[in-house]
């Protein structure tokens, strides 16, 4: 009977080792699934990271190309009016400030705007001419 007992608590510890491996071999797998998942996942953090880094650039560079439109818009406004007041007449710039060419071309201008002037009133007067009397 003896050796049928140790036959059997052969056969009990022979089949608690299978089940010991297998229990092992399982958490193995285990431990290098969840390894491989951690991994993956940092990985996956580190491109939304990224990706988010970029697109917070894009919005910053967006935002500075709106500003520096937005001072061009402004400068432009400036130097139109600057046009119409000096064009007005409200506001003169000194003859030394001007290079020969911008002052020749300003006379033009004048004259030009007063020949315009000459005919609208010529139009408006029925074409007739206006003679001074003598």
């Amino acid at each position: 009977m003896r050796v049928n007992e140790a036959a059997a608590e052969e056969e009990k510890l022979s089949q608690a080792e299978q089940k010991l491996r297998t229990s092992v071999e399982e958490f193995r797998i285990r431990r290098i699934s969840l390894g491989a998942r951690y991994v993956a996942a940092q990985a996956q953090t580190q491109l939304m990271e990224s990706l988010t880094g970029v697109s917070h650039d894009f919005v910053q560079l967006g935002a500075a190309i709106g500003r520096a439109e937005e001072r061009i818009q402004r400068m432009q406004a400036r130097a139109g009016a600057i046009d119409v007041l000096m064009a007005s007449g409200s506001l003169m710039v000194p003859a030394g400030a001007l290079d020969p060419v911008e002052c020749e071309l300003r006379k033009l201008s004048a004259s030009r705007e007063v020949e315009q002037e000459l005919a609208q009133l010529q139009l408006q007067d029925g074409g007739q001419a206006c003679q001074a009397p003598l």
